[in-house]
């Protein structure tokens, strides 16, 4: 009785393959949408690059300024989407040419871009470091003044590079005769509370503290040196 084969017809469902080929149409439609979408970024940025390729200084006209400040705000717009690291390495020149030579709303939308693209992908900032000291090292006060307003930022996304940057930038504070304690002020509270630890905190502090105070001094002593 137990090998008795049942002679029950089990109804053939033609909704349930209808389902299995819509949803087999459905896969490759998605795999052409994401194929055809990562050559059109290919294709974006290829424009973009084009588009931020024109060299600016002084003397560019508000008209090119204008139509950069549009193209940069409109990149901006597509990093929630996708840009890669080799995408940013297409118009890294271009970036710091802004950065070093563009007016203040140039400068301000171009930090806003590098911020916000840092913000998504932290792991790929450093890319940004040698742009931003070339800010701080630069002998236009604007560019030294936005570069410091924009400190306390940078400093979380760089932490590996911390001790350099405040050496840096307090020398050319001495150097460029700016006050820049307040933006060094701030940087080691975000760091502290960054790196918050309830059982290292205070001795975080006092050791970021003691390094601030031994690079005061070093710094004042090489510019001092580099006066006489």
């Amino acid at each position: 009785s137990t090998n008795i084969v049942s002679n029950e017809i089990i109804p053939f469902n033609v909704r349930l393959c209808l389902v299995d080929r819509s949803l087999s149409d459905n896969n490759s439609q998605k795999q052409s949408s994401s194929d055809s979408s990562i050559r059109h970024k290919s294709l974006d940025m290829q424009y973009y690059r084009m588009k931020l390729s024109i060299s600016i200084d002084e003397y560019t006209s508000s008209i090119i300024i204008d139509d950069i400040l549009l193209t940069l705000n409109e990149l901006k717009s597509h990093i929630d989407d996708y840009i890669s690291i080799d995408h940013i390495e297409l118009i890294l020149d271009s970036l710091t040419n802004y950065l070093l030579n563009g007016n203040k709303q140039l400068i301000e939308q171009t930090y806003e871009f590098i911020l916000k693209y840092i913000e998504k992908y932290p792991q790929h900032s450093l890319i940004f470091y040698s742009t931003y000291i070339k800010c701080i090292l630069s002998r236009n006060l604007i560019v030294f003044q936005m570069a410091i307003e924009h400190f306390s930022h940078f400093i979380i996304y760089f932490q590996s590079k911390s001790n350099e940057l405040f050496y840096i930038l307090l020398k050319q504070g001495l150097i460029n005769k700016i006050d820049v304690t307040t933006s060094i002020t701030q940087a080691i509270r975000l760091l502290n509370l960054h790196r918050y630890d309830p059982i290292t905190y205070t001795n975080l502090t006092s050791t970021i503290s003691s390094k601030i105070a031994t690079l005061t001094t070093t710094a004042t002593t090489t510019t001092m040196t580099t006066n006489d």
